[in-house]
C-alpha cells in the first residue's frame, strides 16, 4: 500500500499512525511484567515505547522512500 501511494504525507502518516499504535501495544503489554522492577518501570516503558516508534521511522525511510531518478 504505501509503496503505490504517490503522496508523500499521507505515507508518513500511515507509518506514523501504524507505528504508534504498535508502540502502545508493545509498552503496554510489557508494562506488567516491568513494574515489578521498582521505581524505575516507567522510564523502561517509555525507553521502549520511544525505540519502538524509532523503529516505525527506520523501517520507513528504508522501506518506502521514493527516489525518481531522471533517466
Amino acid at each position: 500500500c504505501l509503496s503505490i501511494v504517490p503522496i508523500e504525507i499521507f505515507r508518513w502518516v500511515v507509518a506514523g499512525v501504524a507505528g504508534f499504535m504498535s508502540a502502545c501495544f508493545v509498552a503496554l503489554n510489557l508494562r506488567t511484567h516491568i513494574k515489578s522492577a521498582g521505581e524505575r518501570w516507567f522510564l523502561i516503558v517509555a525507553a521502549i515505547f520511544l525505540l519502538q516508534l524509532a523503529l516505525a521511522v527506520v523501517l520507513k525511510l528504508y522501506f518506502f522512500t521514493i527516489t525518481v531518478g531522471s533517466n
